[in-house]
């Protein structure tokens, strides 16, 4: 598998129309908390700031932060990147998670483990590239920073680890996670 197949990126046209609205969504969430864990190795306990993860996760329900007309073009561009046009596509869980500036907060190394399926990362804030999830070779073991940026949608097997790395930036880092099954 080259680096090239590793992940693929989808670029959101309508980005910076909705941000501000669905950062207001979150803000106003009901249904979160600060999430805790140890590490693989038990090195430190990691945290994320805010996710509605293993919580509520029909709260705000897909494709929210999508328009009309870039739905089509993710669909459009899954099945192109991923060889699946014609086959059914359910989103299987979603989630949002924040990295508050200067907590340390992170997502230590993990994958989705479905099979057939398809993780999915969107950038709605993220203003330090140090920040951006670091995946896994899955045949050599090598660290891979893909070449993502605010307003994309990272897509990956969902097999393949990653992780966030520990946030001491100046900014927030807000993704919203979502795994898409092929039928």
């Amino acid at each position: 598998m080259s680096l090239m197949n590793l992940y693929k990126v989808f670029d959101v046209q309508s980005h910076f129309k909705k941000k501000n609205g669905i950062l207001k969504q979150i803000k106003n969430s009901r249904g979160w908390k600060e999430y805790e864990t140890k590490d693989f190795k038990g090195d430190y306990t990691s945290f994320i700031s805010k996710t509605n993860w293993d919580f509520d996760l029909d709260l705000i329900p897909w494709p929210y932060f999508l328009t009309r007309e870039d739905y089509f073009s993710f669909e459009y561009f899954l099945g192109r990147e991923y060889e699946i046009r014609g086959k059914e596509k359910k989103v299987c869980g979603q989630w949002y998670n924040q990295y508050n500036p200067h907590s340390g907060s992170d997502h230590p190394w993990h994958n989705h483990a479905h099979s057939n399926s398809i993780a999915c990362v969107y950038y709605v804030e993220l203003s330090d590239e140090s920040l951006v999830t670091v995946l896994k070779h899955p045949e050599t073991g090598e660290e891979v920073i893909p070449e993502v940026k605010e307003g994309q949608i990272l897509t990956m097997d969902a097999n393949i680890f990653h992780k966030s790395p520990r946030n001491f930036t100046n900014t927030r880092k807000t993704v919203i996670s979502f795994n898409i099954t092929i039928r």
